[in-house]
């Protein structure tokens, strides 16, 4: 993030919603604003109510997500693969689909641990790869 040509990029962030916001509240504390823009995968890939329910994938196949990132100039993606696989909703599962299926799209830049203190199932839990990035290609 810190790298020069970065300075104004934009990220997506694929989590559940605390990921989501640990993730946007960090990078607002370490930065001059203006800075990078930060879109939740919650929000540009899915509709749902604001309590989390009634999910809806707002796209369906990896061509139609690479698709949205690209009218959305998404460069960066972090995609959270600490959640349990029954929590994971479609889009981050289309997200780690498209990452394995078309690398050279989605190229892997780095994967850093995480410790998820939630939910309950995994608390006090370090995941040592779980954090990916992708520069969007």
């Amino acid at each position: 993030m810190k790298r020069p040509d970065n300075v104004h990029a934009r990220f997506l962030i694929a989590s559940d919603a605390t990921g989501e916001g640990m993730f946007i509240a960090e990078t607002a504390m370490r930065e001059r604003r203006p800075g990078h823009v930060i879109r939740r995968g919650s929000k540009l890939l899915s509709a749902q109510a604001w309590h989390g329910g009634e999910y809806t994938a707002k796209v369906q196949t990896v061509e139609q997500m690479l698709a949205v990132l690209r009218q959305d100039r998404i460069r960066f993606v972090v995609l959270d693969e600490s959640d349990p696989g029954t929590m994971q909703t479609p889009h981050m599962r289309l997200l780690r689909d498209a990452a394995e299926r078309e690398p050279s799209e989605l190229a892997l830049v780095g994967r850093y641990p995480v410790v998820r203190r939630y939910p309950r199932e995994v608390r006090g839990q370090r995941f040592g790869n779980a954090i990916a990035v992708y520069e969007i290609r």
